[in-house]
């Protein structure tokens, strides 16, 4: 048995290596093509739904709406009773509370109701579900 093991050990130790070569920047290309191989990311148009469970045990049900091509987000919110609502649209950020714009100041700070969080998630849903693409997307700082 000890010269069985020996000569698989000797079989393998003398056989030469061979593996692939990337770097990488030819990784991540190669992992694009495969993922997006008709270039089609920056035209996306879909809708999904999110449900996660916070520690405390709630739901909250998101519906997210991406339309690349035409710089559209909308991320719709549902957590116990409430509802919030974000919408960016070329550069422009508006959020609702029950379909209302007029939000009062304590609800916006108890549910983060604001453009930078609004961004957030964009980026953070975009970047989840275009990955690896957005990997090669400049940093944006806002």
């Amino acid at each position: 048995m000890r010269q069985i093991g020996f000569l698989f050990f000797l079989i393998g130790f003398l056989k030469p290596i061979h593996c692939q070569k990337l770097n990488a920047d030819a990784l991540l290309n190669k992992t694009i093509k495969y993922h997006d191989p008709n270039s089609l990311w920056n035209e996306f148009k879909a809708s999904f739904f999110v449900t996660m469970e916070s520690a405390e045990g709630s739901l909250r049900k998101s519906k997210i709406n991406l339309d690349l091509e035409n710089s559209f987000c909308n991320l719709s919110f549902k957590l116990d009773e409430n509802q919030w609502n974000f919408t960016i649209e070329r550069g422009t950020c508006i959020i609702s509370f029950y379909g209302s714009e007029i939000i009062n100041p304590e609800i916006e700070k108890k549910f983060g109701l604001n453009c930078e969080r609004a961004l957030m998630y964009r980026n953070y849903y975009t970047f989840l579900y275009g990955l690896p693409i957005k990997l090669k997307d400049p940093r944006d700082d806002y």
